[in-house]
């Protein structure tokens, strides 16, 4: 769950995130616009000594997160843009002005500066998702525009409400026919 400004009475599913898997977030971001999918300029993000930058796409979720989007190809003036922009939401006034309207979903590509596999074997594994339910409402042709993807399957739906809604596990406690555990608008099955 992904939240800007007051938390969210019940758990959403706010959207969803790929990871540039050890690719440049520059030569993703090109890829996607001359795929014709808009993306806002990287944007950098840390939390302690984890740093990471992260694309938003527009047209996969109605009502992203609001970035300035274009499918033009990057160069210079973006990467001195992105800097300043980082920079300047660092500021608290500059940082709630950005954010007052924070979007009604997201969907980002993230390119992590840290190990991702060190940070992650340091806690316990967990069930492996093996399928997700992503309402797009009438975003289907900016999905059809990024062709296959890799991982869990993604089961796109354009009715109901937009994000993750349901994500399918494997793995101890999560075998077929369990009871699903629903928080809020997001249901974990078994599969």
């Amino acid at each position: 769950m992904l939240a800007v400004g007051d938390p969210p009475t019940q758990v959403e599913g706010y959207g969803i995130g790929f990871d540039a898997a050890g690719e440049d977030l520059g030569d993703v971001a090109a890829r996607l616009r001359a795929a014709g999918i808009a993306t806002s300029p990287p944007l950098a993000g840390r939390a302690g000594d984890r740093a990471w930058r992260a694309l938003h796409l527009r047209g996969l979720l109605p009502d992203p997160f609001p970035a300035g989007f274009t499918t033009r190809p990057p160069g210079l003036g973006e990467r001195l843009a992105a800097g300043v922009l980082g920079a300047a939401a660092r500021l608290g006034p500059v940082a709630r002005a950005g954010t007052r309207r924070s979007g009604g979903s997201m969907a980002v590509v993230t390119e992590y500066g840290f190990d991702v596999e060190a940070w992650r074997a340091a806690v316990a594994p967990g069930p492996a998702v093996t399928g997700v339910e992503v309402g797009v409402g009438g975003c289907a042709a900016g999905w059809a525009a990024l062709g296959p993807l890799a991982g869990p399957p993604l089961d796109l739906r354009g009715d109901g409400a937009p994000g993750v809604r349901r994500i399918v596990l494997a793995g101890a406690g999560w075998e077929a026919g369990r009871a699903p555990l629903v928080l809020g608008a997001v249901t974990l099955t078994g599969g």
